[in-house]
């Protein structure tokens, strides 16, 4: 049995690696990666945001499937069939939708995540929430306490004065490469990036790559700041910041590749791309192709090195790290190992994020249910929706895809489910109130 790796990474979009044809030094190691590997030009998120992604890329089913959020009781992930093939398991992930708190351990051995990354931090954060709660006035609360508790949260540090995580996928990658140091069976590591994601850090070193110097207006949360409009293009100082958080989680893979032997299945994706207020807010999930381009790439020995126009979708990679084990896929998973699929261009690929947010590509049309909307778009795989057409013939018959879709899913999912965070741990609640979610 041969290693296999599995990384995520947050929020990265298909079209700002150089290997995708991005103009900028973005992805030094993702591109040398794909140099070696199939790298699938038509790729796709089909639930684009992470507490969604996340359930089809271990599940191995669409979220409209599951109710509630993470990996609920009866449903054995993917680390679960490795783990008894007798893979030695690790995750490492520091994200409150992907923790134990969501049973994103499930079939791990080793797991790294939100609880074991907690710092002094998370003290800071529920601090100024708790003396934000406490006072009722408005205006008490608006002009005084919310600004210093906004400091607090995103407090900086350094001889820069510029904000730094607490946490960076360096700390994450460090944990990563003690568990391939330790580990002596073949081992299958999932190891979750984060630097893209705001709150942005600043990366000088970078920045310097990037735009050939530091000096910027740093932006830490692009969409609480105002700096992002819907409908309008972002700021260049926002896109600066978040292709240097592209290059610092791409110098982590560089450093965990190192790491991983030749012969290794590698599998890398984003869990989803970034909307830049194209469409609506920053950061929303919708199931537009700002969030659902993103990157895959497969290094296998039954793949050649190349591109492919083949389509592949994230519920392709559960089957394809299940194929490079020599497993069986089970009959109820919804995608197929890449290392041996020929789908064609004009087959349907569904995106959803419910029973009442569903979407569908075949080949040049895509078809969008949302919110009590019904788009229907010509477009190319590689571009962003954007005049809706009213070729009816062609809506019908994508129509008609959507609704046996959703028919398919039964009474099993509610899909979206509400987040609640009422049975959170502290650390959980405080590292996703720190990406924005609370």
């Amino acid at each position: 049995m041969r290693p296999i790796v599995f990384i995520s990474v947050d929020c990265l979009r298909a079209d700002h690696l150089g290997c995708y044809g991005y103009n900028r030094p973005t992805s030094p190691n993702i591109d040398q990666l794909a140099s070696n590997s199939t790298l699938f030009e038509y790729s796709y998120s089909n639930c684009p945001g992470t507490r969604w992604a996340f359930q089809s890329l271990h599940t191995g089913v669409s979220t409209i499937k599951i109710d509630g959020l993470g990996i609920p009781e009866g449903y054995n992930p993917l680390a679960v069939y490795l783990s008894e093939l007798g893979y030695t398991t690790g995750g490492f992930a520091v994200n409150g939708f992907v923790s134990r708190d969501y049973r994103y351990d499930t079939g791990f051995h080793s797991f790294y995540s939100v609880k074991d990354s907690s710092s002094q931090h998370g003290l800071v954060m529920r601090a100024g929430r708790k003396v934000n709660d406490v006072f009722g006035s408005k205006t008490v609360r608006n002009l005084i306490l919310e600004p210093i508790h906004d400091r607090l949260r995103n407090f900086r540090s350094g001889d820069s004065n510029q904000f730094q995580p607490v946490h960076s996928d360096a700390n994450t990658v460090d944990q990563a490469l003690s568990f391939i140091d330790e580990v002596e069976n073949p081992y299958f590591l999932w190891v979750h990036l984060m630097d893209a994601h705001t709150p942005y850090g600043f990366w000088p070193e970078h920045l310097q790559k990037i735009r050939g110097d530091t000096d910027i207006e740093h932006t830490i949360h692009p969409g609480q700041e105002g700096k992002v409009k819907q409908g309008r293009e972002p700021s260049k100082e926002v896109i600066d910041t978040y292709d240097a958080g592209i290059r610092s989680a791409d110098k982590q893979i560089g450093r965990l590749l190192k790491a991983v032997p030749d012969n290794a299945t590698v599998v890398l994706t984003g869990d989803h791309g970034e909307e830049f207020g194209q469409f609506g807010d920053f950061h929303n999930a919708s199931l537009y192709s700002t969030l659902t381009q993103v990157p895959i790439i497969v290094r296998d020995p039954e793949l050649a090195p190349g591109r492919s126009e083949m389509p592949a979708q994230h519920l392709d990679i559960p089957p394809t790290l299940l194929h490079a084990a020599g497993l069986d896929i089970p009959s109820h998973w919804e995608g197929e190992p890449l290392q041996t699929v020929d789908r064609k261009s004009g087959e349907p690929i569904f995106f959803t994020l419910g029973p009442d947010e569903i979407g569908v590509r075949v080949g040049g049309w895509k078809y969008i249910e949302s919110d009590g909307r019904k788009e229907l778009y010509q477009v190319p795989h590689a571009a962003a929706e954007s005049e809706q057409s009213n070729n009816e013939e062609k809506r019908q018959e994508l129509q008609t895809l959507v609704g046996q879709y959703r028919a398919s899913a039964g009474a099993a999912g509610t899909g979206q489910s509400e987040l609640d965070d009422g049975g959170l741990s502290k650390e959980v609640e405080d590292n996703l109130e720190d990406l924005g979610y609370i």
